[in-house]
């Protein structure tokens, strides 16, 4: 069994299946995004990528083994017996027996752990560039020559769709827009949308006009308020998460993926995301709402900043969790570069717009003339601060979730704590 959507390299290939890995498991180093499964007579082999993006769980159920990358399906699958489920550690391969042993565990070699480097600013940049380019080559070699990338208007989508550009002959942005119930009845009525209407975010203004100067094509997003309620359940279950931030930006992703999914031109192509730069560059900040702190951040350098959010990528399942319950193939490129900026100097990471300094280089000039300087967040970039203000109004804070969560699931909020501590699955 292989899980959805992986894509990893030795240095010189790209796989997207796992035959190559069962021949060479104890010398192969591996990049990309990816979790696998192989079962064996007495064993089973199991491993992860570097970051955490794919997940792969197990448990035990009297004298069986289970495996799942979604826990709360592997839950229901063993039941009574919940505490037992376990998560490959990123970066991490895991020989698992039939008792639920692990009898071998060894971590997974990197291709440039060793020589990842940069002289300057200018040839950080460059290097960046080529390895994202090597990547998306990597991607159009086993999927094709037509991908879609979520454009948000900020700077780390407008990246990834401008190298896009360069290498894919059709290149779609899709852009999404929460508008209230009573504007989305409008819309829905009309033959012809603006889409520079007051009713849109300015976000979705602003990648609308990007993917217009990139010449690309643009298909809109646009979902009614009330959707993050409705579909709140199956939003759950995608990302595996009750965590507000993390639920705050699945619902975003999910209307997304539900909108693209029901497309008469989509025809199962790749997505692209800008994820993960933020951890990269400790580019999270808290928001106030009638005075009241949402998504509060800890007080550190942004150098223990960033260890603590890129740790925190194993269990988040925002973006790759809700396009696999679509069963749509997703792909961060920047997964690819994380080892340029761990690697960065304490005194880069801890300057005032460190992320602009560092990458508005990786693209035209004209086209960073585009982006909002000011930063965003997706879930928050609607008219009436977006889906964190619709929860708030509705009075669906964390408390909340995590009690619908464990209702939904029949799951504790002691199975969930221990599950889940400090950023990190139980392994």
């Amino acid at each position: 069994m292989q899980l959805n959507n992986n894509i990893y390299t030795d240095g010189t290939k790209f796989y997207k299946d796992i035959k190559y890995l069962n021949k060479n498991i104890n010398k192969i180093k591996m990049e990309g995004a990816f979790s696998f499964l192989k079962k064996y007579k007495n064993y089973s082999i199991i491993g992860r990528d570097h970051l955490g993006c794919k997940k792969i769980f197990w448990g035990k159920n009297r004298k069986k083994i289970f495996f799942s990358n979604n826990f709360i399906d592997l839950s229901e699958k063993i039941k009574k017996n919940k505490n037992s489920i376990k998560s490959c550690p990123p970066g991490f391969i895991q020989f698992i027996d039939k008792k639920g042993n692990i009898i071998k565990k060894m971590r997974i070699s990197r291709l440039d752990d060793k020589n990842c480097f940069f002289n300057n600013l200018d040839d950080h940049s460059k290097k960046v560039r080529k390895k994202i380019l090597f990547y998306l080559k990597g991607i159009k070699k086993i999927y094709g020559n037509k991908i879609y990338v979520c454009l948000s208007g900020g700077l780390d989508s407008t990246i990834i769709a401008s190298l896009a550009s360069q290498i894919f002959d059709e290149v779609i942005a899709v852009s999404c827009s929460m508008v209230s119930d009573q504007d989305y009845k409008l819309l829905m009525s009309k033959n012809q949308i603006n889409f520079n209407s007051k009713i849109f975010s300015n976000d979705f203004k602003k990648a609308y006009k990007i993917s217009k100067t990139l010449g690309i094509k643009f298909k809109p997003v646009y979902f009614p308020s009330s959707n993050c309620i409705r579909d709140l359940k199956k939003i759950f279950r995608a990302c595996q998460d009750w965590r507000d931030y993390n639920v705050h930006c699945a619902i975003l992703n999910f209307q997304i993926a539900k909108s693209l999914k029901s497309y008469k031109e989509y025809n199962n192509e790749p997505v692209l995301t800008g994820d993960f730069m933020n951890e990269y560059v400790a580019d999270y900040t808290s928001e106030i709402i009638n005075g009241v702190e949402y998504y509060p951040q800890i007080k550190q350098s942004n150098t223990i900043k960033q260890r603590f959010f890129i740790k925190g990528l194993d269990s988040s399942d925002r973006e790759n969790g809700i396009f696999n319950y679509f069963n749509i193939p997703i792909f961060q490129p920047y997964s690819f570069v994380d080892l340029y900026y761990k690697k960065l100097p304490e005194g880069y990471l801890n300057k005032g717009n460190i992320k602009h300094e560092l990458n508005k280089k990786l693209i035209s000039n004209k086209i960073y003339k585009l982006i909002s300087k000011k930063k965003v967040r997706a879930q928050v970039g609607g008219n009436n601060q977006g889906i964190l203000k619709y929860m708030v109004k509705n009075k669906i804070f964390q408390k909340n979730l995590e009690k619908m969560f464990c209702k939904y699931f029949n799951l504790s909020k002691n199975f969930i704590s221990t599950f889940i501590n400090i950023g990190t699955y139980r392994t």
